[in-house]
Order: structure tokens, then sequence, then C-alpha cells
């Protein structure tokens, strides 16, 4: 365990994925199609994750509270504006 808390993986991780894409992307054939592919899922990744966030979250707040999620949304701006502004999770 001493020999991993030593090394700094942090630092070195987001170049050791970067390279470990591109390594299986050179080994493609069609790159196009991988990219295609990978649009798609971002697409859906960001469409779910916005169906949960404005869609669901809001109509079970409403469901279970009987009452506003918009106002509920606005006094939880200033914490939210804050914590996205320092990048801190600690703010919430």
């Amino acid at each position: 365990m001493k020999c991993v808390l030593n090394v700094p993986f942090p630092s070195f991780s987001p170049v050791a994925i970067c390279f470990l894409i591109a390594a299986q992307l050179v080994e493609q054939e069609d790159p196009v199609s991988v990219f295609a592919n990978l649009a798609w899922y971002f697409m859906t990744v960001v469409s779910g994750l916005f169906i949960h966030g404005f869609i669901i979250l809001p109509l079970s707040y409403l469901i279970l509270t009987r009452s506003s999620p918009l106002k509920f949304f606005m006094n939880m701006f200033q914490a939210m504006a804050t914590a996205f502004g320092t990048a801190s999770r600690y703010t919430t």
C-alpha cells in the first residue's frame, strides 16, 4: 500500500488515460465510426442528465412535497453558484 501512496498517480492519470485511448484509436480500422459512436454516447449521457435534472427531479419534488420546485432551486442558487465558482463541493 505504501508503494501506491508514494506514486503521484493523480497527476499522471489524465495523461495516462489519454494515451490508453489514443492507442486504441490508432488500432481501429475506421476511426470516423468510432468518433460517431462516441458522439452518440455523449449525446445520450447529456440528454439523460438533462431529463433527470430538469424533469424527473422537479416532478419528484413537486409530488413529494406539494411545493414549487422553482422556489426550491432559486433558494439554492447562491450556494450552487459559489460551489461552481470556487470548484468546491464543500460550499454546498
